[in-house]
């Protein structure tokens, strides 16, 4: 009898702690969302409209969603420029990138298009920040501090510009998960590491310009190799024998990065053949004498993070151009963290990530 009440109570104790750790993972995960969404519920609620060249990304989507409803890939835009070749514009806002296709699910639901794209690049921008949690779990080793970091992530101006200048999401979204699957892959080579890492190559280079990723690509993976020798030297092994064992994983996850190579091929080709061409952007172009950059105003017009000092950083904020983007913004919190943190003793993969 002794023993029955024994595992009743043993089951009960465990049931509690068990929905007591599932009630604590909903409210990290549910306040900062919560608290997210009631900061941009007037765009949420369409009481605000999304603008500048997130603007123009819903009307490149628009048109290739309408087309694709009806059984159309289009190749060509009467709408722009008296007609132009879509290789550029397509490549521009990624739209082979499989989850636009929610737009259609939320649109078929009975969603208006416009709502449809907006909840669509919500819901991207939050699988952004799941995996920017895991990539930061996955290179600190300390859930606690993850967490901090997603939280930091969360309220910096990523959130702020998404409404009105969308392109860093589409390049940072892939590229995180990219990292993500990289590290844990050598960490522990798997089947899912190997399709993960290859699939979010592939999202990368049919998104606006991978040179972007190419660029971070060079500075972090150099950096980890030096910090971490002694790390790649024992992940190598495992990684030929995954190789060996896994030939098919492979070959086919190589295949879908080469094939996501034609996209920007194919744009290339456009430019080449002068099939495109952005007077508007020609216009700025100073000819031969190029910017003096003693004129700030030139030198940061349309740059993504112009407000380069201190003062700039935190004054006149109620004057920032968010239409063009041209503000950095670091939370406050960051700070206090790193105050808090000067004592603590940092090692090279800390320094890296930093």
């Amino acid at each position: 009898m002794d023993n029955i009440n024994d595992i009743i109570f043993g089951n009960r104790v465990s049931t509690i702690s068990h929905l007591k750790n599932k009630l604590q993972t909903f409210l990290k995960a549910g306040i900062p969302v919560s608290v997210w969404c009631f900061l941009f519920w007037p765009i949420l609620s369409g009481k605000a409209v999304i603008s500048s060249e997130t603007l123009q990304i819903y009307s490149v989507v628009k048109f290739y969603i309408d087309n694709l409803k009806l059984g159309v890939f289009p190749l060509w835009d009467p709408f722009v420029m008296w007609g132009e070749s879509t290789h550029i514009f397509l490549n521009y806002v990624g739209v082979y990138n499989p989850f636009w296709l929610l737009i259609i699910a939320f649109n078929s639901c009975g969603m208006s298009f416009y709502y449809s794209f907006l909840f669509a690049i919500t819901l991207y921008f939050w699988v952004g920040q799941l995996g920017f949690y895991l990539l930061a779990k996955t290179v600190l080793g300390d859930n606690r501090a993850a967490y901090f970091a997603f939280i930091l992530f969360l309220f910096s101006s990523v959130s702020m510009s998404m409404f009105a200048q969308y392109h860093p999401q589409l390049l940072y979204i892939p590229s995180i998960w990219f990292f993500y699957f990289l590290f844990s892959f050598f960490k522990s080579p798997s089947r899912s590491g190997c399709v993960g890492f290859s699939l979010a190559s592939a999202v990368i280079l049919i998104s606006y310009l991978p040179f972007y990723f190419l660029t971070v690509f060079l500075i972090v993976c150099p950096l980890m190799a030096l910090c971490c020798i002694l790390t790649i030297k024992t992940a190598i092994p495992p990684i030929i024998r995954f190789a060996r064992t896994r030939i098919i994983t492979v070959i086919l996850s190589a295949g879908v990065i080469a094939l996501s190579f034609l996209p920007g091929y194919y744009a290339y080709q456009s430019t080449v053949n002068k099939e495109v061409v952005a007077p508007f952007r020609n216009g700025n172009v100073e000819h031969k004498a190029g910017v003096d950059f003693t004129d700030y105003g030139k030198v940061s017009r349309n740059g993504f993070a112009s407000r380069m000092d201190l003062e700039d950083l935190y004054s006149n904020l109620d004057m920032i151009q968010y239409g063009d983007d041209c503000f950095f913004y670091v939370s406050f919190f960051f700070y206090i963290v790193l105050i808090l943190g000067v004592g603590l003793r940092i090692n090279k993969v800390m320094a890296v990530s930093a």
